[in-house]
């Protein structure tokens, strides 16, 4: 495009757009600021002219009313045309001949002033005063006893023209309505005065006529511009101030409008007045002071859209020379993007052609599938797939992704180059040309293998929580089964002659029950819930002496190597617990090397210590929930026979086992004792290629142990023991050992009753002993609710559980940590025996 003041512009405007929009810019706003100029001054002359037309207006009218009344006033001269008097009623007839109150309601009335000369001087005496009605007490009074009146009613007199009091206010009815007094002198008939002497000496009195200023200006308001307010300035009275009458402000105090009031001088009779015409703020708003703005706007706008109008046009030719530079840099920089995209994303980029040969191959499907680029280009993509997947499950998606514009996505089981199965997630987007014309496809391949691992070591891990709430749970009732049991048998026991037939085969029972015991607490520790009388221990130290006391018993051809890392910190553990974890982890592999068949075999284990972070935590012990920090490890690995997929996620199972015999508890009881140390494992095995297992606990920070409770050397068996146990028969059997053994005791059913029960009796209550597990109120609560009324109170915490709340309490909380525990199943000798030995030591409160 080529316009003419382009071509005839000077060149540095030609060449250099800032400059000649710069000068458009300045030439555009210094006019339209021109115009605006003009148009507020031609809209403040406007305002400026209405201005003046309303106080002109104002004064034409109020010069029109008073020679208005200046005429009644004359017209009353006239009745003294050839008479010095006239009589009262002629005077009646010509007032009520002019209808003062319909045609000229602000003349209050029209009074007749006679000159009288008295010994004082002369008075000023109100003859006639019509209407009477009005003012009835007018009649005979003496105008000439105010200084104002007498005044105005003197300069007439001499004058010979009528004259105008200043505002007064004479009617007492109405003390606040301001009037004026209009005085027109009369002469005697025939009387030729030329001097104030000659007129004094003619004078026989005046025509007076009474007008309320505000009635008369409302009349000359009347049909002037409502956008004005106006203001009469003058008076005497000292009270009252110098506002005689205001109109149309509405008692606005101060000037509210742009325009400034106007002072209004002008000179009624022989008298000076002011006053002040306002402009109201309504009269601003028909100015119309805006269109200059929206001119001034407007103008701005079309001075920036044709300096950039002129900066486009200048700056074309200069674009599309640096475009065609720009583009080629653009093209090579975007075929640069692209093939980064290609090299560094992390998913796999596949294209190929409208027959499924491959055409594009990136680094990433290199990774996920193993095949080389050179290897992958001109396969078809079905090859890609798994035996599983049919060729005709990939064709049949295929088909459809001409006719989707948003992809299909979906995920297939693919092989890989040396076989290897891997699941992927294929986000397919059809490659459409002109005419949605069909050129082939592109894909992205995310490899999701590792992803559904964790999701499987997740369920797995789900899966033995479940049964290890189930273990858990049934362990704790069989607990108190066993515990009512033995106690019965005790009981039993002791009333029954040891030369009896019956005692045999009651401690027969004693000894199955106390095994069964041993079942619930390995299914306890499977569960996880097994008691932990946690310390700080050397995992090192664990691990030599298990070495050492197994090294006796290992078949002949397996080695035991030890790789040990040094200056390891201590964990949190129960040694006797870490002993067996160890020693089920050596057995296993012993076991393991013999089902191999090898002559010879080895077993190595090795500790280390680190700090993981989150990323490496999730990646190593994914699906098991364990914090980031410091942690130790124990690794075992072996050379033995190994497992397969189908037998690696069972082998924590309770009851599982691939041996003939056994109970299986083995490794799950293991899984319990990591799981109850907060710890976690991971298992690598393949058939014939060995196993190990990674085992993690975390790193402890020393902790100051907890002293056990002072013994003075002798027991007790005297005192109040409080009871609280859910369980009626276990409660039954205990209390009666308990009382045999010379200690009263208080029994409750829950915790609750437990309390109620000390609250009433805690001065004699010396031990309390509480289950954990009871309703309404746990024995951790119970617990911390009597600490609180008694700390000194001794307190033997008992549960089917290994894990409770009294078992784990805090060792720096003295509120909720018992001073002993026993596990059930108890005997009820076990009872007694540590309710002596606690109750023979003190406690400090």
């Amino acid at each position: 495009m080529r316009l003419p003041w382009y071509s005839k512009s000077p060149p540095i405007m030609r060449e250099h757009p800032l400059v000649a929009s710069l000068a458009i810019l300045v030439f555009g706003f210094g006019l339209s600021t021109l115009i605006f100029v003009m148009g507020q001054r031609h809209a403040k002359e406007r305002i400026q002219a209405r201005v003046e037309r309303q106080v002109q207006r104002t004064y034409l009218s109020m010069q029109d009313h008073l020679f208005t009344y200046e005429g009644l006033l004359r017209g009353g001269r006239g009745l003294f045309g050839v008479r010095e008097k006239i009589a009262e009623d002629e005077w009646r007839r010509f007032v009520e001949e002019l209808d003062l109150p319909h045609r000229y309601p602000s003349v209050k009335g029209l009074a007749y002033v006679e000159r009288v000369p008295s010994q004082d001087g002369e008075q000023f005496l109100i003859r006639y005063s019509e209407p009477a009605l009005l003012n009835p007490h007018a009649k005979g009074y003496d105008i000439g006893l105010y200084a104002e009146q007498r005044g105005a009613a003197i300069r007439s007199m001499e004058s010979g023209m009528s004259a105008i009091t200043a505002p007064i206010y004479f009617n007492e009815s109405e003390p606040n309505r301001p009037a004026f007094g209009l005085l027109l002198p009369v002469y005697k008939p025939g009387t030729l005065a030329s001097t104030p002497e000659s007129r004094r000496a003619a004078h026989i009195g005046w025509i007076s006529a009474a007008i309320y200023l505000d009635t008369m200006m409302d009349e000359v308001m009347r049909g002037m511009d409502p956008d004005f307010g106006t203001q009469i300035i003058g008076g005497n009275h000292p009270v009252r101030g110098s506002l005689a009458y205001e109109h149309n402000l509405g008692g606005m105090q101060g000037h509210h409008g742009r325009t400034p009031p106007r002072q209004l001088d002008f000179k009624w009779g022989d008298r000076a007045w002011a006053g002040r015409v306002v402009p109201l703020p309504s009269l601003d708003r028909t100015a119309d002071y805006r269109w200059p703005i929206w001119a001034l706007v407007a103008g701005c706008l079309i001075t920036i859209l044709l300096a950039g109008l002129a900066w486009s046009l200048i700056s074309t030719r200069a674009r599309a020379v640096a475009m065609s530079k720009s583009m080629t840099l653009a093209l090579e920089e975007t075929l640069r993007r692209h093939e980064s995209h290609l090299e560094n994303t992390p998913l796999g980029v596949i294209e190929w052609d409208p027959e499924g040969k491959i055409r594009t191959w990136n680094p990433s499907a290199t990774r996920i599938f193993g095949y080389t680029e050179t290897e992958a280009l001109a396969r078809s993509v079905v090859e890609l797939l798994a035996p599983t997947e049919t060729p005709e499950t990939l064709e049949s998606r295929l088909e459809l992704i001409p006719k989707s514009k948003a992809g299909i996505h979906c995920t297939l089981n693919c092989r890989g180059k040396h076989g290897k199965i891997i699941v992927c997630a294929w986000h397919i987007a059809p490659l459409l040309g002109e005419g949605e014309a069909f050129l082939g496809a592109t894909t992205l391949i995310e490899d999701l293998t590792k992803a559904r691992q964790r999701e499987e070591a997740l369920r797995h891990g789900q899966k033995l929580e479940s049964l290890g709430l189930l273990a858990g749970g049934i362990a704790h009732d069989f607990n108190n089964i066993l515990t009512a049991l033995l106690g019965n048998l005790d009981a039993a026991v002791e009333a029954t002659d040891e030369r009896s037939p019956a005692m045999e085969h009651l401690l027969k029972a004693i000894t199955s029950a106390e095994t069964a015991g041993e079942l619930s607490t390995q299914i306890l520790v499977y569960s996880g819930k097994g008691a932990c009388a946690a310390k700080e221990v050397l995992l090192n130290q664990v691990v030599e002496e298990m070495a050492e006391l197994l090294a006796v018993s290992r078949p002949p051809g397996i080695s035991l190597r030890l790789q040990l890392a040094p200056d390891l910190p201590f964990i949190q553990a129960d040694p006797i617990q870490i002993q067996q974890v160890v020693m089920n982890l050596i057995l296993n592999a012993t076991e393991a090397i013999q089902g191999s068949g090898l002559p010879e075999g080895s077993i190595t284990l090795m500790t280390s210590h680190r700090v993981y972070s989150d990323v490496e935590m999730e990646s190593a012990f994914s699906g098991q929930d364990l914090p980031p920090g410091p942690y130790v490890s124990l690794r075992v690995k072996d050379n033995g026979c190994g497992m397969d997929e189908e037998t690696l996620p069972r082998i924590f199972d309770p009851f599982f086992t691939t041996k003939a015999t056994g109970r299986g508890l083995g490794l799950s009881t293991l899984h319990g004792i990591v799981k109850a140390h907060h710890g976690g494992l991971w298992v690598n095995s393949k058939p014939g290629a060995g196993s190990t297992f990674n085992l993690l606990f975390p790193a402890a920070e020393s902790l100051p142990p907890r002293p056990p409770p002072a013994s003075n050397g002798h027991y007790h068996s005297e005192g109040t023991v409080l009871l609280a146990e859910d369980e009626e028969a276990i409660r039954t059997i205990t209390a009666l050992a308990l009382s045999k053994a010379g200690f009263e005791v208080l029994t409750a059913a829950n915790g609750l009753e437990a309390l109620k029960q000390f609250e009433s009796n805690m001065g004699i209550i010396r031990c309390a002993l509480v289950d954990e597990v009871m309703p309404g109120m746990s024995g951790t609560e119970l617990t911390k609710a009597m600490r609180a009324l008694k700390p000194e109170l001794l307190i033997i915490a008992c549960s089917g559980y290994g894990d409770s709340g009294l078992t784990n309490a805090d060792p720096k909380d003295s509120g909720s940590a018992p001073d002993a525990f026993l596990q059930k199943p108890y005997r009820t000798a076990d009872v007694v025996e540590v309710i002596r030995r606690v109750v023979g030591g003190t406690r400090e409160g």
